[in-house]
């Protein structure tokens, strides 16, 4: 017999370390990201991005991420990145991200995504 089972939910812990905020320029939804990308901040990530691509009050943007203030980034972090780019391609819409950092521009060349998320390392006014 089998049993039901509960929605998930994701209890967060009592202080995220990453802030989001969100600006329009012209067509493109920009997420400016502060913090850190890590296992413990994934999730708010990943449901934050989720719930605007949902919206239709974003219908038809693009969707950027502004990673120049994260302080840190491991996989988990990567894997809400890609994860994003392919929603964004399952819903026709641009994707990209802008990075000033040092540290997360390494990874990202390290690990091949620079070559994935087109104008990746745009200048910081060239949101493409």
């Amino acid at each position: 017999m089998r049993t039901k089972r509960k929605a998930r939910t994701h209890v967060y812990p009592m202080r995220i370390n990453l802030q989001i905020t969100e600006a329009q320029e012209d067509d493109t939804l920009i997420l400016h990201l502060r913090g850190e990308m890590d296992v413990y901040t994934g999730c708010y990530l990943k449901e934050q991005v989720m719930s605007r691509l949902d919206s239709p009050e974003y219908a038809g943007l693009k969707l950027a991420l502004d990673l120049r203030e994260v302080e840190y980034l491991d996989a988990c972090g990567l894997g809400v990145i890609l994860g994003s780019l392919k929603r964004c391609r399952e819903r026709e819409r641009d994707f990209s991200v802008r990075s000033g950092n040092e540290r997360v521009r390494w990874l990202f060349q390290r690990t091949g995504v620079d070559k994935i998320i087109p104008n990746s390392w745009a200048p910081a006014g060239a949101m493409q």
